[in-house]
């Protein structure tokens, strides 16, 4: 219950959002990576809901009580980390027919993000198990990776912008144009070649 919290789940829905506006934007184009962008716009609405009701906290508590017979938040990063590696061998190859450097910019988003939310993460953990106790250093990781987080989130938004540019395509709402995007003249191709305007 922070702004740092309220913003990252903001940021985490409109990303949802925007990218299911993306995947419309390249139905006719690439079915196969609409669905890739599909997909993950459902995963980021799910991690929305995460960071506003903290369901990876709970997780971490119950699997502590289970395996250490004590509550360790913290454990949530081993399943996250599984999670993670699993979602990244379905997806990648649907989303690898992105442009380079669409694919580029949405590779460090994601980096920058996972340095924020699960390296920063288990810093602290080690932290407070080293420590016994929450002390200035740990106030200072936890900005650390909220910062990470966001500047991740931002990242991967504007990579958006992009790939909705590199479609080709406007969406349109009834007879109106809602959203236009226009492929910049020097972009770098699609590893499909270039969609039809």
């Amino acid at each position: 219950m922070n702004i740092f919290s309220w913003y990252n789940t903001g940021l985490l829905l409109l990303n949802g959002v925007f990218l299911f506006v993306v995947a419309a934007l390249w139905r006719r184009n690439d079915r196969m990576l609409a669905r890739g962008l599909t997909l993950l716009g459902g995963l980021f609405l799910l991690m929305s809901l995460d960071e506003m009701v903290s369901i990876h906290e709970r997780v971490g508590r119950e699997l502590g009580m289970l395996l250490l017979g004590r509550e360790v938040v913290y454990l949530w990063l081993f399943p996250a980390a599984v999670v993670v590696v699993i979602t990244v061998a379905i997806l990648l190859p649907m989303l690898w027919r992105m442009p380079r450097r669409v694919m580029t910019i949405m590779g460090i988003s994601g980096v920058v993000y996972l340095l924020g939310a699960m390296g920063m993460e288990a810093f602290g953990w080690h932290l407070i198990e080293s420590r016994g106790q929450w002390g200035i250093d740990y106030l200072f990781s936890t900005w650390v990776e909220e910062s990470l987080e966001i500047t991740g989130l931002t990242i991967f938004l504007f990579a958006q912008t992009l790939a909705g540019a590199a479609s080709g395509h406007s969406l349109v709402f009834g007879s109106r144009v809602a959203l236009r995007l226009e492929p910049q003249a020097a972009s770098a191709p699609s590893r499909q070649g270039q969609p039809p305007k």
